[in-house]
């Protein structure tokens, strides 16, 4: 199993239990957010209880689109981690 497989577990098995404010938020699966939509996630991500864990898989995957942890996927795509 992979390092980002694992992550991806932890992450699956914390959000039984918590639901995160970006659940069900289609803003955080736009392909390029603008400058207002980052600002209204910024703050929904520094708050999360799951951020570290959402980190953590978004480090390792380098998620193909979406806002992860306070980051584009495209800062992903980069090589631009925490």
């Amino acid at each position: 199993m992979s390092r980002a497989s694992i992550a991806y577990n932890a992450l699956s098995l914390a959000l039984t239990e918590i639901v995160p404010a970006c659940a069900g938020d289609d803003l955080f699966t736009v392909d390029t957010p603008t400058p207002a939509e980052i600002e209204v996630m910024q703050p929904l991500c520094d708050s999360c209880p799951l951020l570290d864990l959402c980190r953590q898989y978004a480090d390792l995957e380098r998620p193909k689109v979406g806002y992860w942890a306070g980051k584009t996927y495209r800062e992903y795509k980069k090589g631009v981690i925490s």
